[in-house]
């Protein structure tokens, strides 16, 4: 007589598709939402044209997100989910928190993401009842930092005497002022230009590990 366990186990890999699926779909949504907002701002931006930069339908926007304000918060988590998510693999705490503020910061295609980041503390210093909800977006970052300054000192690469908190705020603050930075210049960064951003900010890094250590 079955045991019962055969069926689901023949259901697991669709059930993975589907999370795969639902993940590709949100994904789609929240790529065209940055560009939507991005381009238009939050008052001008619009559901439809999102559902139009995505290929999907509003249906699918307002099955995820109540309304417009949901969608844009939901953007701005995405976006600020990207800035550690690059390809720092095999890197130290300190090298994963300088791959984080480094060349990636300066690419090109980044143009929506810093526009959504300049937008969203606009409408953070304007709207209060925005802000909170904005501030966890940037929290969910400063959490990942914290966790690699904690790994640092743990590990003892970097100096235990320095705040944590302040070492991420240090490193929010870099980030977000190099987003502002770019955001008034149209000249794009050269390859050489980025390369020696990377060297400076591995210095700056380097710079907070214990006394007379060498990285």
């Amino acid at each position: 007589m079955p045991d019962g366990t055969a069926p689901e186990a023949s259901e697991a890999p669709e059930v993975g598709k589907r999370a795969r699926r639902t993940a590709d779909l949100r994904r789609r949504l929240l790529d065209a939402a940055v560009a939507e907002f991005s381009d238009r701002g939050f008052e001008a931006a619009k559901v439809s044209e999102i559902a139009r930069r995505s290929g999907l339908s509003t249906g699918a926007i307002y099955s995820r997100w109540r309304d417009k304000r949901e969608c844009f918060l939901g953007a701005v988590q995405h976006a600020v989910s990207q800035r550690l998510a690059g390809d720092s693999a095999g890197e130290s705490p300190l090298g994963q928190i300088a791959a984080s503020l480094g060349a990636d910061q300066l690419r090109s295609d980044d143009d929506d993401a810093r526009a959504l980041f300049l937008e969203a503390c606009v409408i953070a210093r304007r709207d209060s009842a925005m802000r909170a909800n904005i501030a966890e977006a940037f929290d969910t970052e400063a959490d990942a930092l914290s966790r690699l300054v904690t790994e640092g000192k743990a590990a003892g690469i970097l100096d235990e005497s320095l705040s944590t908190e302040l070492v991420v705020l240090c490193c929010q603050a870099l980030s977000i002022g190099m987003q502002l930075a770019l955001s008034m210049s149209e000249d794009r960064i050269s390859s050489e230009d980025a390369d020696q951003w990377d060297e400076l900010i591995r210095r700056v890094v380097n710079s907070w590990a214990p006394p007379g250590t060498t990285q």
